[in-house]
């Protein structure tokens, strides 16, 4: 996945990954724990306080799919 979203905004795919990271780090140290509880709260590694990129994308992506109603179709 992070090589074809590389290629689409012309970076590489370490830095998608990077950045994805970072992303997750900020919303960590700088956001609402109870929000983030809420939705993260079984699957939060308890020696790292935060969930991995696969599983901060795979609780992101259920949301949008539960609050767009969209259809799951694999990824091609």
């Amino acid at each position: 996945m992070y090589p074809k979203i590389a290629a689409m905004h012309h970076t590489t795919a370490t830095r998608v990954e990077r950045n994805i990271r970072t992303s997750i780090e900020g919303a960590w140290t700088r956001g609402d724990a109870s929000v983030l509880s809420k939705y993260f709260g079984n699957i939060i590694l308890s020696a790292k306080g935060k969930p991995t990129n696969l599983q901060f994308l795979l609780v992101m992506s259920d949301i949008v799919h539960k609050r767009c109603i969209i259809p799951r179709h694999p990824v091609k």
